[in-house]
């Protein structure tokens, strides 16, 4: 399985803001609807941050405690049976730039 790519813009456009990571499908959409024809990027780094982890399902940051209990609607084992939830995800920081152009 291909890992997916995701890239930071340099300033918000369209429905995209700058604290968030997208990929780079979704960055050209936003850009053929704004008119844009280039952009500055940055691709990302994983970076760890003890205690917590992005949760895909609520887009959103978690404590590692809250995940398969009680707390969480959305827990969905990776292996259908228990462990590791399929929205566990990390957390990303800015790396190199690039430009993307239409």
């Amino acid at each position: 399985m291909k890992r997916v790519k995701y890239y930071f813009v340099d300033e918000p456009i369209a429905e995209l803001d700058d604290e968030h990571c997208y990929t780079k499908e979704i960055i050209l959409a936003a850009m053929r609807e704004a008119g844009i024809s280039e952009l500055k990027v940055y691709t990302t780094k994983k970076d760890d941050i003890p205690d917590y982890f992005y949760c895909k399902a609520v887009q959103d940051i978690a404590n590692k405690g809250e995940c398969g209990n009680n707390q969480c609607y959305d827990y969905t084992p990776r292996n259908g049976k228990n462990g590791i939830c399929k929205y566990y995800g990390f957390f990303h920081e800015q790396d190199k730039e690039l430009t993307f152009k239409i």
